[in-house]
């Protein structure tokens, strides 16, 4: 599946003359809503970075939308994803008011804030050299030339194409119709399961 097959099938159905560029940013909608429809293996991405001595956050990684786990290795071994920590992130910046370099340590929670993940404890040299961390998740559609969805999605992809573009040019009524369609054909798709059952979210 391609942009320019999206395109075609647009001006087939809807009896119009767009082009890549025209409706570029319908394109981009459309695969947004797409991403937004499921877990889809084919958005799971994994991203990876270093912990240092007092690093105190983790910032979500680029087109970023659902977590899967985040693990840490300090070089002989691989975490349990952090789980949620439960007081929040207000706990989270009263456990620093008295907290030193001694405390620090291999980061074992996280409190979501404003786009980034808040670790606890926050993280020690670890001996002298650096942790690892490795986040999983859920992306939205990239913004780039090559569909990441496989053929499965075609339709969906179109209907939501669609819809979008019939939406930004105040036809609701029918925009509400192929995003349904969407929808319907999403829904018999398979999914992912996460990998851990906690839910992360912002406080």
């Amino acid at each position: 599946m391609t942009k320019d097959e999206i395109v075609t099938v647009l001006n087939a159905r809807l009896q119009k003359t767009e082009t890549t560029t025209t409706i570029a940013e319908d394109i981009r909608a459309g695969l947004k809503y797409v991403s937004e429809g499921g877990l889809w293996p084919c958005l799971h991405h994994t991203a990876t970075g270093t912990l240092t001595s007092a690093t105190q956050y983790i910032a979500w990684p680029t087109d970023y939308r659902a977590l899967d786990a985040i693990t840490i290795n300090d070089g002989t071994y691989e975490s349990r994803p952090l789980t949620r920590f439960d007081g929040g992130f207000d706990q989270w910046l009263k456990n620093r008011e008295d907290e030193t370099s001694g405390n620090y340590s291999t980061p074992t929670e996280i409190a979501e804030r404003a786009q980034k993940w808040y670790l606890d404890p926050v993280s020690d040299d670890n001996g002298g050299s650096d942790y690892t961390y490795t986040v999983r998740f859920w992306r939205y559609h990239p913004h780039q030339s090559e569909i990441l969805f496989p053929e499965s999605f075609r339709e969906a992809v179109f209907d939501a194409v669609i819809g979008k573009y019939l939406m930004g040019r105040k036809q609701a009524n029918s925009a509400v119709f192929y995003l349904a369609c969407a929808d319907r054909e999403m829904a018999d798709l398979p999914q992912d399961s996460k990998l851990t059952k906690i839910k992360y979210r912002d406080v």
